[in-house]
């Protein structure tokens, strides 16, 4: 009798956690390295999930293929930056793949509703308003910025993410080239 509760109390445990993980498949996890609406908000460089439901995991290979076949996509990288409230503040040169567009502080797990409007307008922009675009994003090994903000742009209707989950350090490991980046205009 008493195993028999044991088994019906871990049954129905069982039965409402797959009930909370099964009302939002994108949140990967449930703890306080997450915010409320699953992204990652704090530990940014630690390990990162092998897959995803949201972008598929694209390596250096891929992209490399992508720029040789004169496909259209966009290399976004997310790396973040110095932003004084009207500016961002850039002190140092930043490398990343060629052809890049930088748009700090968008792979942040909590960003406000002025980031938010930057990083939409500026994948309207980046895609010409073309919702299919192919879009690879990126930052450093082991970084979940890039992680959020491929999932973040999932979430906001674009259909055909990338995530370059070893980033611009495998990029440059492999000695392959780099171009120096500014981030793009934050819209005043």
């Amino acid at each position: 009798m008493f195993n028999k509760m044991i088994v019906s109390s871990l049954l129905l445990l069982m039965a409402s956690i797959s009930l909370l993980v099964g009302a939002n498949e994108n949140m990967p996890y449930i703890d306080n390295n997450f915010s409320k609406e699953g992204y990652r908000s704090k530990n940014y460089r630690s390990p990162t999930p092998t897959e995803t439901t949201f972008a598929e995991i694209v390596n250096a290979e891929e992209i490399l293929k992508f720029s040789q076949q004169n496909e259209s996509f966009v290399l976004v990288d997310v790396r973040p930056l110095t932003w004084d409230g009207s500016t961002f503040i850039q002190t140092k040169p930043h490398k990343g793949i060629p052809n890049s567009i930088w748009l700090p502080n968008v792979g942040f797990g909590i960003i406000d509703e002025k980031t938010m409007s930057y990083l939409v307008d500026s994948l309207n922009y980046a895609t010409g308003n073309d919702n299919e675009i192919a879009i690879i994003f990126y930052c450093k090994v082991d970084c979940w910025m890039s992680w959020n903000a491929a999932r973040r742009a999932s979430s906001l209707g674009f259909k055909n993410i990338g995530w370059y989950k070893n980033g611009i350090e495998d990029w440059q490991r492999k000695n392959l080239g780099t171009q120096s980046l500014h981030p793009r205009r934050f819209p005043k």
